[in-house]
């Protein structure tokens, strides 16, 4: 099985200057991750 990510579906975004990215797949609701220790 090979892993590939559809490039029209992938979204970055800038937290207060952390860049995550994920893959959208346009169903379902999203999953949150936050790391860190300040919240």
């Amino acid at each position: 099985m090979t892993d590939v990510r559809d490039p029209g579906r992938e979204h970055v975004v800038d937290a207060e200057g952390v860049k995550t990215r994920y893959w959208g797949s346009g169903t379902g609701e999203p999953l949150v991750l936050i790391h860190g220790s300040s919240l």
